[in-house]
C-alpha cells in the first residue's frame, strides 16, 4: 500500500491496502503520528529516527519492522519512505508498505530447519567416530596378529578396510569442522594473515622437507574477526595450493591483497598448480563436489565449504579465477575491518625459508 503526507497541512492520504495492513476501517481518518504509533513498542525509536531524519536532511528509509494491527496482531512489514523537496523546502513525504509477514515466517522456519539439519549432522558424525575407531582398530590388530599368514588376497581386502575407515575419518573430522562453524559465536580482534600464512607454509615445509615451492608473502597483511575461523580459512586455501602444485616442477604460491572497485581490500591465495575449468567453479563450494580425481589429488571436498562458510559469517565475499594447468588463485573479502600492507605500498616478501630454494 501507499501513502503519502502533506507537511504544510499535514493531511495524511492512504491506499485501501494500508487501511489492510493496519486492520483499519476505511472511512476512518489517519494521521502520520497515528501510523507511526502502530509500529511495535521496541522499534518505536528505530521508526521515528528514520521519519526524524527524512524530515530533517531527506534520508530515505527501508526497513523491515514488526508493527501491531488496530485488531492487536503482531505483524511484519517493510516500511520504505521518502521525502520530496520544492526549492530545497520539504513539501511532502511518501512511501510503501508492504506486509511481509508470510516472508518473515517462512525465513524463521528455514533457519530452523538449518540449524536442526546442522545439529543432525554434528551428532551423527560424532557418534560415528566411535564405531569406526573399533573398525580400525580390530582390523590393526588382524593385520599384526594374521602377519605372514594371509595370502595376496588377503593383505589387499584388510589394507582396503583401513584404507577405508582412515577415509571416513577424514571425512568426519570435515564434517564435525563445517558444523562448528556455523554453531560457534564469532570473535571480534586482530589477525595477522601474513604471519599466519607463514606458520602454515612452515609447517607444510616440515612435513614434507623433500619439496621446493617458490613462496612469496606479502607484508603486513592484517584484518580483524574470529582469530581462529580466520586460521581455518587460510589453512584451507593453503593446503589445496600446496596440494595442486605437488606436480608442478617450479611450484609457487603466493599470498597477498588488493583492492576492489570500492576501494576495500581483497585477500588472495594464488598457485601454478593444477587449476580448473571454470565452467566447474560453482561445484567447488558444494559438499563432496571434486574437480579432480582422488587418485591424483587426495581430499574429500570439505575444505572450500569450510572457507565459504566461515567467509560468509564475516559478511565477505569468496571467488576463484583458474584454467586447467595454470594454476588458481582464490580471492576472499572480510567485513571485519580495513587491511593493511606495508603502510599501504604492496611489497611482496619472498620466504627466506627452505622452500624458497631451489
Amino acid at each position: 500500500g501507499g501513502w503519502e503526507v502533506v507537511m504544510e497541512s499535514m493531511a495524511t492520504y492512504c491506499s485501501d491496502e494500508i487501511f489492510r495492513i493496519h486492520e483499519l476501517d476505511p472511512l476512518a481518518g489517519v494521521t502520520l503520528e497515528g501510523l507511526l504509533g502502530f509500529y511495535a513498542p521496541e522499534v518505536q525509536p528505530v521508526i521515528r529516527a528514520a521519519v526524524d531524519a527524512a524530515i530533517g536532511h531527506a534520508t530515505p528509509w527501508d526497513l523491515d519492522l514488526p508493527l501491531v494491527t488496530a485488531k492487536g496482531r503482531r505483524i511484519w512489514v517493510r516500511t520504505q519512505g521518502q521525502a520530496i523537496l520544492q526549492d530545497g523546502k520539504l513539501v511532502r513525504l511518501f512511501g510503501v508498505l508492504q506486509d511481509i509477514t508470510e516472508i518473515k515466517a517462512t525465513e524463521a522456519a528455514l533457519r530452523m530447519s538449518n540449524h536442526e539439519l546442522e545439529a543432525f549432522s554434528y551428532s551423527v558424525s560424532h557418534d560415528l567416530r566411535s564405531p569406526l575407531n573399533s573398525i580400525n582398530g580390530f582390523s590393526h590388530l588382524l593385520a599384526r596378529k594374521l602377519a605372514g599368514t594371509l595370502d595376496t588376497d588377503g593383505a589387499h581386502y584388510l589394507a582396503r578396510i583401513q584404507a577405508g575407515t582412515q577415509q571416513m575419518g577424514q571425512l568426519i573430522e570435515g564434517l564435525l569442522a563445517l558444523a562448528e562453524v556455523s554453531r560457534t559465536l564469532l570473535g571480534n580482534e586482530p589477525v595477522d594473515l601474513s604471519a599466519v600464512a607463514r606458520s602454515i607454509l612452515d609447517e607444510w615445509q616440515m612435513r614434507e622437507p623433500g619439496r621446493h615451492v617458490t613462496v612469496q608473502i606479502e607484508i603486513g597483511l592484517q584484518t580483524h574477526g574470529d582469530a581462529r575461523l580466520i586460521r581455518m580459512v587460510m589453512e584451507n586455501l593453503l593446503e589445496n595450493a600446496w596440494k595442486f602444485t605437488s606436480k608442478t616442477a617450479q611450484a609457487e604460491i603466493s599470498v597477498g591483497q588488493k583492492s576492489d572497485a570500492d576501494g576495500q581490500p581483497v585477500f588472495f591465495i594464488s598457485d601454478n598448480g593444477a587449476g580448473f575449468d571454470m565452467a566447474y567453479v560453482n561445484k567447488l563450494f558444494t559438499p563432496f563436489q571434486r574437480l579432480h580425481g582422488v587418485t591424483e589429488f587426495p581430499g574429500m571436498g570439505i575444505g572450500l565449504v569450510t572457507v565459504s562458510r566461515v567467509i560468509t559469517r564475516h559478511g565477505g565475499r569468496l571467488w576463484a579465477e583458474a584454467a586447467p594447468g595454470r594454476g588458481a588463485s582464490f580471492f576472499f573479502t572480510l567485513s571485519g575491518g580495513a587491511a593493511t600492507a606495508g603502510g599501504g605500498n604492496s611489497h611482496l616478501q619472498a620466504d627466506p625459508g627452505p622452500s624458497s630454494q631451489g
